[in-house]
Parts: structure tokens; C-alpha cells; sequence
């Protein structure tokens, strides 16, 4: 059976959260939650809906302000919670069905797919991603640590998805065990993380699960209260005691040429493949797995819609590391 949502990160209630933070401002801009301690620390930004369908970052904003007041227990530094993309987080919370949902990612351009010199575009960009990247950049740069708050559509037992250098440190205590590395250097355009910090502190996501399951929203709040613990921002200690971490680097990626494309079939998280197996056809023409390896971020049909972002991701098989 599956387990329910307590009423506290229920829609309804989570829509509450969004309100706050969408009417919140720092620096003039709306959308962002700055919680100061007065005392000396490091400057954590936990970045919420960089996709409007991913509400695992709100039941995070709801537990640190009803369950877990942050503003009371915050030892030093700054926390800063940053609601990326607000209008398609809106359209998330009107949705109707399930297409409207997806249908909410975004609203002109994949805040993860940024074009390359998003930054340099006219203020007056009709594309809202583009002019909310521009108007967070500030903010952005001026974070000493990053976290990135995701979710899936398909069922997982969640990622670390580390940008560059993987840090142990940080992540120790987190209800996860796999770590993806190097996906920024394939993926198609720039992920908004790479602009956190100006591109130089430690800065990582966290895949939690299927978007709004009650497992994926428990993850997004364990792994947060965990951070928060390893930065020594809260009380507690996080123990890691041997445990080990399956650490996955994204070799490649595949992209349809066109819409008569479909997979042969549906590939769940990590599914294997062989090199030089057929993974995708349109009849004619045969799309082979480049290495042995497996695959994340496959939809659930065959086909896409969508032909300006990559299908799936191809994974090399993983080292075992240990954190102690």
C-alpha cells in the first residue's frame, strides 16, 4: 500500500507555502527567502521548482517553517530559499489532470537548459526563464553552497546529482545512495546551478523521487536537515558509518533526430543495455547504445514531444565508493 501525504504537505497546504514565498523579496526580488542568524557562516541557497512540477522543494519550505522553524534554530550563517521558476510553479498548482502537471515544467525555456548566453540576452527577453535567470543572478552568485531540490516522473529511490568535484563532506546522512556525476558537461545548454557561487563553491541536486510521492517529499526534508547538519548551520550530527555510495558518471546522451523516432521499448531508472544494442528506431534507421552501461531520465512512453532536450542519459557502469 502506498503510504499518504500528511495533511501539512498536501496541495492545498503547499500552496499556502508558495504565497509566502512568492510575496517575499530580497534585494528587490520576489520569490526568494532570506533566514539570517547574526552570526558568522556560511551562505546555503536551497533553490525550489527550477522545473513548476517538481514540488518536493515546497514540502522542504513547509517543514522548515510549521515543523521545523528554521528562523528559530538557524546556529550561523544564511539561509537562502530561492523559488526559481514562481509562474510555472503557479500553473502547477492549478493544474487540473496529470497533462496539465506536465504541461507545467516550464513556460518558454527548461530553467536546467538555459541557452548558453542566457546572461547576455536583452532585459527584455519575451521568454520568462530567460528573464528570471537574469533577474536571480545576483543572488545566485552570491551563495557559498547550492542545493538544487528535483524530482521524476518515474518511481526511484533517489539521486545525488553532484556538479564537478563529488563532497563527501555534504552529503553525508542522506537517505540516498546513488551519486551521478558529470551530467552538466552533456546535457544540452546550461543547468541553472551553474551560475550558483559564479560557478566556484560546491554545489549539488538531489533527484527525490516521483514528483509527488510521499517517499520523494521525506527524502527532499531528510536530505536538507542533513546539509544543514554537515554545514554546522543546526544541531545534530549525521553519521555515515561505512556506508556505501554507487557513484555513476554520464558518458552521453541520446537525442531523436526527429519525431519518427520512439525507443524499442520503456527503460526504467538504470536500466542495462549492451554496447551496440538497438535502444532506439523510426523503422528505417537504428540508434545503438554507444557502451555498456545504463540509462536515467528515460520518459515512460517511447516517444517525446519535445525533440530540444536529450531522451535519456547514458551511464558508465558504477564504482562502489565508501564515506565513512
Amino acid at each position: 500500500m502506498k503510504s499518504k501525504l500528511p495533511d501539512y504537505l498536501q496541495t492545498g497546504a503547499l500552496a499556502k507555502h508558495f504565497n509566502f514565498i512568492k510575496k517575499s523579496s530580497y534585494q528587490g526580488i520576489n520569490g526568494v527567502w532570506k533566514i539570517q542568524s547574526g552570526k558568522f557562516g556560511p551562505i546555503l541557497g536551497i533553490t525550489l521548482h527550477t522545473h513548476g512540477n517538481e514540488p518536493s522543494g515546497l514540502a522542504v519550505l513547509s517543514h522548515f517553517r510549521d515543523k521545523f522553524p528554521l528562523e528559530q534554530r538557524l546556529k550561523n550563517g544564511v539561509v537562502v530559499f530561492i523559488l526559481n521558476n514562481i509562474r510555472a510553479t503557479e500553473k502547477f498548482l492549478v493544474a487540473k489532470d496529470e497533462n496539465e502537471k506536465r504541461a507545467s515544467r516550464f513556460i518558454d525555456v527548461n530553467m536546467n537548459r538555459l541557452p548558453d548566453d542566457v546572461m547576455e540576452c536583452s532585459k527584455d527577453d519575451s521568454r520568462y526563464e530567460v528573464r528570471r535567470s537574469q533577474e536571480l543572478k545576483n543572488i545566485w552568485e552570491q551563495l557559498d553552497v547550492g542545493f538544487d531540490i528535483h524530482s521524476t516522473i518515474q518511481e526511484n529511490a533517489g539521486m545525488i546529482m553532484n556538479i564537478g568535484t563529488v563532497h563527501h563532506r555534504l552529503i553525508r546522512g542522506f537517505p540516498i545512495t546513488d551519486i551521478i556525476t558529470n551530467i552538466e558537461n552533456i546535457q544540452i545548454g546550461k543547468p541553472a546551478v551553474s551560475f550558483y557561487g559564479n560557478g566556484s563553491v560546491p554545489v549539488m541536486g538531489i533527484e527525490t523521487g516521483s514528483h509527488e510521492s510521499p517517499e520523494a517529499f521525506s527524502r527532499a526534508i531528510t536530505c536538507t536537515e542533513a546539509l544543514l547538519k554537515n554545514l554546522g548551520m543546526i544541531n545534530g550530527k549525521t553519521k555515515a558509518g561505512g556506508r556505501k555510495y554507487h557513484e555513476y558518471f554520464v558518458d552521453g546522451s541520446l537525442i531523436f533526430p526527429d519525431k519518427s523516432y520512439a525507443l524499442i521499448k520503456s527503460f526504467a531508472p538504470y536500466a542495462r543495455f549492451t554496447a551496440g544494442e538497438i535502444i532506439a528506431t523510426n523503422g528505417q534507421n537504428d540508434i545503438f547504445a554507444p557502451f555498456t552501461g545504463h540509462s536515467i531520465f528515460a520518459p515512460p512512453e517511447t516517444t517525446v514531444k519535445n525533440l530540444n532536450e536529450e531522451v535519456m542519459f547514458f551511464l558508465r557502469p558504477p564504482k562502489i565508493i565508501t564515506i565513512e
